[in-house]
């Protein structure tokens, strides 16, 4: 921490004491901190929905949010970032309160001093990641009150580790519950919950108290006991039997219990992963399914593999033979943001992606071998290359350097004709999501489409492409009038790659996923990004996505293209990421260079080009990688706080550096010192401006060291930026729904008007708050099931989206 400077909002309307808390923080040398002052909470609360923060300092008493409920609105509003509360209510209550609400801590404006200060932000961003730590390591199911995946996996390679100690076996049972789907659709999700709570009751009473039993999945569950505690497998079985009819005969419902089971037998001397303990009994369970229910069944099985040895084999060829490429990689290049790890690197913005425009992949291109290093370069990236894959170098572009939430969903979409007149005029479709992104072969996922307006003759002419002939779809089913949903079954032998899946009506695609899911192999590599680069530039943080079980991880190991970079220690979170730094010295020649990925001494990835070293751009340590504005949406008269961030800045540095709005006088701006990886300035927009996106350039005496596209845009009036709903909308309860935007007029509130498709919602009509923030009455009745729904906004007949969508979510009831 005392390397890297700590980001503080800080939510005070009282200037004074705003910079009595900054002045006071800057008696602390050994401590860096970067602040962002705000006035309102509502602020506060758009300046988190855009930019890491470490900690927020909020005074209790804000202009449009008295008391502790500022507080309150800050805890339900935001996560993953600690709330400390300053104010001048000397007033132990509130202290208390604000700390049973949740607050790290409670100081008093004017009875704490620079060190108390410095220490209690110090301690409240360590406190918080402990505690979030913990939460994030709960090893129990909320529904069934057994261990999770989580805690099996836990404690289970706990037990596996004593039994290779104590050469003793132990038996691992995969169980199922049957038909939990036609539960959920006949009778309703809170009697599916009923049949699951259920059957964790049966398994919980065939297990004995030392058993490890867990919930490790929507109806999947998992118990490993030792061979001596049961006297055999088929004798546990039995039991189970017996409890699950003694069950179904005590609690008589419209449906029965019905469970299914897969057993296999760990055997010290031959010691293997828990993950592959799992996949042995969970073959074994869907043996045991086909002969139950074999229309259930969710992978292929080796009767329906027999079945197919022609038709399947034909088709397989048939792909083989005009597609072998696009299963092997994406059909068009990949472009993965990557910085150069330099001393200090400076990029040149992203070039927008191709537009969706034909309805087949384009060829993908000869490869190309980077340019001599120029700028900043950052190369561009593999699609993905395992080393027994054949694999296309696409065009090396600079690339901006990606912010620290930078993940593998950046390959582009295929380029495909949509045909989106298709769609009837009352049904819209939002976006495609998945419940688990990484997948390995022979698994089943669940994905939802959601959008508005769906009804059940909609959802017979609709279809799905799972994007890849290793993975079926299946179950497509209609969930709500805002979701239809259905599964996708991965083959076994589906190699590692990206999929975008689409949406079709007559054959014809409508609506493709904008980001993909993966598969990936056990011992294979999807990728390696960069995810984030020190600001001193010689070191970089990267990560790899991949699949590996422990015994795997211990022969896993990465290596830079040259013997002067060196790698960090990995840390592996298991199964499918991996992440580690790369660091340079000054000594490290000027050029492209790459990482290897190694099992053992086979290597089976490859990133070439994947970082370019090369010399400062800014004086003689400062190198520019990015420029943005911290709140992007403005309006006339505001004012723009613009920051740069790269590596090697200095203050004298700062002061040689200058900046210019390109198409619209502004003035000149200056940059005050941050931090070495930090510079910030301002622009005043006159009101004169156009309504229109800004590009930034910066200049170094009278040369253009950099120029930044689309870096601020003005908006109209009465625009809309999201909507927020507090406190979250649930079944038989009411919230304040309100739209957020800029200079709303009393007569464009009069106009909007908010509505949804599924008449259980209803939403009173918005009143006029202030210049940014309309108001209305959300209210849910109770048979509304919880999930995302669109609302749907107009204004004189004109349909409206907020810049940050127009999706609500449902939460559950409490």
């Amino acid at each position: 921490m005392e390397n890297k400077p700590i980001r503080i909002l800080l939510i005070e309307d009282n200037a004074g004491d705003a910079r009595l808390i900054q002045e006071q923080l800057k008696e602390v040398p050994e401590v860096a901190y970067v602040f962002c002052c705000v006035p309102k909470l509502q602020d506060g609360l758009e300046h988190l929905s855009r930019h890491e923060t470490d900690i927020v300092l909020s005074d209790l008493s804000l202009p449009d949010s008295p008391g502790l409920e500022t507080f309150k609105r800050l805890q339900s509003e935001i996560s993953g970032v600690p709330v400390v509360v300053v104010t001048g209510f000397d007033n132990e209550s509130s202290a208390l309160d604000a700390v049973r609400e949740g607050a790290q801590d409670y100081l008093i404006k004017g009875q704490v001093n620079a060190r108390g200060l410095s220490r209690t932000i110090l301690y409240a961003i360590e406190r918080y990641r402990t505690q979030s730590t913990l939460r994030s390591l709960s090893l129990t199911d909320e529904l069934t009150g057994l261990y999770n995946r989580r805690g099996f996996i836990t404690l289970g390679e706990q037990a596996l580790k004593s039994a290779q100690r104590a050469k003793s076996h132990l038996y691992l049972y995969f169980a199922d519950l049957d038909g939990l789907k036609k539960i959920n659709d006949t009778f309703g999700h809170p009697d599916g919950d009923r049949a699951i709570a259920g059957a964790a009751e049966v398994l919980r009473k065939t297990f004995r108290q030392s058993d490890i039993v867990a919930r490790i999945g929507g109806d999947e569950f998992a118990a490993l006991a030792a061979e001596d505690q049961t006297g055999g497998s088929d004798i546990l079985i039995s039991r189970l039997m017996g409890n699950l009819s003694h069950y179904n005969l005590q609690n008589p419902h419209a449906y029965k219990i019905s469970i299914s089971v897969g057993v296999t037998r760990y055997n010290p001397e031959v010691p293997v992963p828990m993950e592959e303990l799992l996949s042995q009994a969970d073959k074994v369970l869907y043996v045991s399914k086909e002969k139950k229910h074999a229309a259930l069944q969710p992978v292929w099985s080796r009767k329906a593999r027999q079945w197919t040895g022609a038709a399947l084999a034909i088709g397989l060829l048939s792909v083989a033979f005009f597609g072998w490429q696009r299963w092997k990689r994406p059909p068009v290049p990949v472009l993965i943001p990557g910085p150069r790890v330099t001393a200090h690197p400076l990029p040149v913005p992203v070039p927008a992606p191709a537009p969706v425009s034909v309805s087949t992949p384009s060829p993908s291109p000869k490869p190309v071998r980077p340019p001599a290093p120029v700028a900043h370069p950052f190369a561009g990236v593999r699609s993905s290359s395992n080393k027994n894959r054949r694999e296309v170098q696409p065009p090396v572009v600079p690339l901006t350097m990606p912010s620290a939430s930078a993940d593998w969903k950046s390959p582009t979409p295929p380029a495909i004709t949509l045909h989106q007149e298709l769609i009837p005029r009352a049904i819209s479709i939002a976006r495609f999501t998945y419940q688990e992104t990484i997948l390995p072969p022979d698994s089943r996922v669940t994905f939802t489409i959601v959008g508005s307006g769906f009804t059940p003759e909609f959802q017979k002419v609709l279809e799905v492409y799972s994007g890849s002939p290793y993975v079926q779809v299946k179950d497509l089913r209609l969930a709500t009038i805002n979701e239809v949903q259905g599964d996708l079954v991965i083959h076994p032998d589906a190699p590692t790659q990206y999929v975008f899946p689409r949406v079709l009506i007559n054959d014809s695609p409508v609506f493709q996923a904008s980001n993909p899911f993966a598969i990936i192999r056990q011992g294979d590599v999807l990728n390696i990004v960069f995810t984030k680069m020190d600001e001193n530039g010689h070191a970089g943080h990267f990560r790899v996505y991949t699949n590996l079980d422990p015994a795997l991880a211990h022969e896993f190991h990465i290596a830079p293209s040259a013997e002067s970079l060196e790698i960090s220690p990995l840390e592996f979170n298991l199964p499918y990421r991996v992440e580690g730094v790369l660091r340079i010295s000054d000594s490290v020649p000027r050029g492209d260079y790459g990482l290897l990925a190694f099992l053992g001494a086979r290597e089976v990835f490859r990133k070439d080009h994947l970082i370019q070293i090369t010399r400062p751009t800014l004086g003689s340590t400062g190198f520019v990688q990015k420029v943005m504005a911290q709140i992007p949406f403005r309006r006339p008269g505001d004012t723009v706080d613009i920051v740069i961030q790269g590596s090697g800045f200095t203050p004298g540095l700062a002061a040689l550096l200058k900046a210019r709005v390109d198409g619209q006088e502004m003035g000149e701006s200056s940059f005050r010192y941050i931090s070495p990886g930090t510079l910030q300035g301002l622009f005043t927009i006159p009101a004169e401006a156009l309504q229109k996106s800004f590009n930034v350039s910066l200049y170094e005496g009278r040369e253009v060291t950099y120029r930044a596209r689309d870096v601020f845009t003005i908006v109209p009036p009465n625009w809309i930026e999201n909507l927020d709903v507090n406190p979250p909308a649930r079944p038989g309860k009411k919230s304040l729904l309100k739209v957020v935007g800029r200079d709303f007029s009393r007569d464009f509130a009069k106009t909007l008007r908010l509505e949804t498709d599924d008449p259980g919602i209803h939403i009173s009509r918005p009143e006029w708050m202030n210049p940014s923030t309309l108001s209305a009455t959300l209210e849910i009745d109770d048979a509304v099931n919880p999930g995302d729904y669109v609302i749907n906004l107009k204004s004189e007949g004109v349909s409206l989206k907020p810049q940050g969508g127009n999706l609500v979510t449902i939460g559950p009831s409490q």
